[in-house]
């Protein structure tokens, strides 16, 4: 720094007298010379970086762009490359139609990866659909959006080709959508989005529906002849503006029940849910002699409270001898709910299982309520030969201790595993309802801001 006279008062509220005003002007005349000769320099020196930066630029995006061609990917047989983007797809669940995944984001990296993307139908073969529906807007901007989305489906099933379809299906249908004008068919259809898909028929492998049970109408076309390649069938059906998580899902068993066994000679996985109503009485029959069409039915996973005591009780009679896993879901309704304690497994009904399942291999219930730890005790020590694994978890305290009798089992090859909880955690509704990477209810929290 410059010595001044009038260092003490530099950054003061100190007013100068009139003699110093001409004394201060004096101090200033030097200094300010300096200062421009200063940005004189650094102006000058700043055109020359200037000059010279750009000039690095150019020379950087002239090497990057020769270098890019030497990219070992640039190499890669497009068979290869195919492989790749395969390996990109999601493993766990069908693929969602957003760019911030593959197969969709890998069209976007540049033109050659789009053509290839296109032209491989194994990339478009998975694809999990949810109807859009939004309350918070108008009943034809809801149908335009409707028609958007079916086309973008029907888009990216056609560049399927002839692959197997794995398809799942989540519907928010809004029974009061109107028809918007101009339109050349009706989105207000419950079936709009099933229906398109029927016509695929042919090549569903795997499928997943969450509908109204309505909408089931569109499948009376199909006979078993129609699904060749079907080996995994899920129907979860509703009543329209209904929640339908799998636990409280208002279906009616008569109707689902063609649907979801319809004596595909490849079906290879069951699920049933929902809970049983008067409506669906008249089923069983019909249940089990559908399954008994199914000669290559190995997994069979439902819910409880789909069924009556009687109705499950003829459903586990005539369970298929390929049936190797069971897993029975016990009903989580609050007490509050119209259909807690609606559960037809028992004692007896275990008994039954003991009975006439003499290959099933693995054994899981749920939320296990009505079975009493003596029951479950009397099935193990019934056991049929090929049971090798029992996993019961109890939506209740522990009763009687039978873990010391289970160590008799354990040399014959019979792996167990009992637990017990006070309370059922209640239903809460989750933001990513439909598919199976949903995380635990204790890891989010519905009211944050992430969520």
């Amino acid at each position: 720094m410059m010595s001044s006279p009038f260092a003490s008062q530099l950054g003061t509220n100190y007013c100068p007298r009139d003699d110093e005003l001409s004394q201060i002007k004096g101090l200033l005349n030097e200094p300010c010379l300096k200062l421009k000769s200063l940005d004189d320099e650094i102006a000058a020196m700043r055109k020359v970086l200037d000059k010279l930066t750009e000039e690095r630029d150019a020379l950087s995006a002239y090497v990057e762009a020769h270098e890019a061609l030497l990219a070992p990917i640039r190499r890669l047989p497009l068979d290869i490359l195919e492989h790749i983007f395969v390996a990109c797809l999601p493993t766990h669940r069908n693929c969602v139609m957003s760019a911030q995944e593959a197969p969709v984001i890998l069209g976007r990296i540049c033109s050659l990866w789009r053509k290839i993307s296109l032209s491989t139908p194994r990339l478009w073969c998975r694809l999990h659909i949810v109807e859009p529906t939004d309350p918070e807007t108008s009943n034809q901007s809801n149908a335009s959006r409707r028609l958007l989305r079916l086309e973008a489906a029907r888009s990216w099933l056609r560049r399927s080709g002839e692959c197997p379809l794995s398809i799942s299906l989540e519907s928010n249908y809004n029974s009061r959508i109107s028809l918007p004008v101009g339109a050349s068919f009706s989105p207000a259809k419950p079936d709009l989005f099933l229906t398109a898909l029927i016509p695929l028929a042919a090549r569903w492998q795997k499928i997943r529906f969450a509908t109204p049970h309505s909408t089931l109408k569109a499948l009376l076309c199909l006979t078993e002849n129609d699904v060749p390649l079907l080996k995994h069938l899920e129907i979860v059906c509703f009543e329209p503006g209904d929640p339908h998580d799998t636990s409280d899902a208002g279906w009616s068993l008569a109707q689902a029940t063609y649907y979801t066994t319809s004596g595909s000679p490849d079906l290879r996985e069951l699920r049933l849910s929902g809970h049983e109503t008067p409506h669906n009485s008249p089923t069983a029959t019909s249940l089990v002699s559908s399954l008994a069409a199914s000669p290559r039915l190995e997994i069979i996973k439902i819910n409880s409270d789909t069924f009556t005591k009687s109705s499950l009780t003829d459903f586990l009679r005539g369970l298929p001898p390929t049936v190797q896993h069971l897993q029975i879901t016990e009903p989580t309704h609050p007490a509050w709910h119209p259909y807690a304690g609606n559960t037809a497994l028992d004692d007896d009904v275990l008994t039954t299982l003991a009975t006439y399942c003499s290959t099933l291999k693995e054994l899981i219930i749920r939320n296990c309520c009505k079975v009493s730890d003596e029951g479950l005790l009397c099935f193990i020590i019934y056991k049929n030969p090929a049971l090798k694994r029992i996993e019961v978890e109890f939506g209740r305290v522990r009763q009687v201790d039978i873990r010391p009798n289970l160590q008799l089992f354990a040399t014959d090859g019979l792996e167990t595993s009992i637990t017990y909880k006070n309370t059922l955690p209640p239903a809460r509704f989750s933001p990513w309802q439909g598919l199976p990477d949903a995380p635990l209810h204790s890891q989010w929290d519905p009211w944050s801001a992430s969520d």
